[in-house]
């Protein structure tokens, strides 16, 4: 009676499958010039805040930044960039949620960020392409600032291919003319 039960068990527990989390979410792979296209602010700013609210429930984790630069749309001052997870402690039970390649700040680190409007949130904006639109950026070992998106957890799909992404590291300011030349390029239009 007990091998049976135990037998049962077993292949129940092998029919659910193992119960560990997804390790990569998929998204459709952007261009620097479809995230250009779909971003409706683009600039380069510093994380002054990171908190964790509940919009609609969810948990979210929202990011002041001050901007320093603008290369597409208009801004004053400071955004609020909304991030999908976070932890809340403001329940009588903290909750925790993570998603895979969800982009992430510390506070200080600045970026260059590709937005766009968020819906839940009045006025706040959500990176596009997911952790495509956020390019932290650092300085080498010489103290030339450079930019790299951390696409960990994340995998890319495209018509062509499917893989996951490593970090892409390159100096600032060629990036920065890169997008500056992409931007003029739609405003002119075809």
């Amino acid at each position: 009676m007990m091998c049976r039960f135990l037998a049962l068990m077993l292949c129940a527990m092998s029919l659910a499958g193992p119960a560990t989390p997804a390790s990569a979410t998929t998204v459709v792979h952007l261009s620097d010039q479809a995230l250009v296209e779909s971003a409706e602010l683009i600039l380069i700013g510093d994380a002054l805040e990171v908190t964790t609210t509940r919009v609609d429930g969810d948990v979210v984790t929202l990011v002041t930044v001050e901007v320093a630069e603008v290369f597409k749309g208009e801004t004053v001052g400071s955004v609020e960039v909304a991030l999908p997870g976070g932890v809340d402690l403001s329940g009588p039970v903290p909750v925790a949620v993570t998603w895979p390649g969800a982009p992430s700040f510390a506070r200080g680190e600045r970026a260059v960020l590709f937005l766009e409007s968020y819906g839940p949130v009045v006025g706040a904006f959500a990176i596009s392409g997911w952790s495509q639109g956020k390019f932290t950026v650092s300085h080498d070992a010489a103290g030339v600032a450079e930019v790299y998106r951390d696409l960990s957890g994340v995998t890319l799909a495209s018509p062509n291919s499917h893989g996951t992404a490593g970090p892409r590291a390159e100096s600032l300011d060629a990036f920065k003319a890169r997008i500056v030349e992409l931007v003029a390029d739609l405003e002119e239009g075809p």
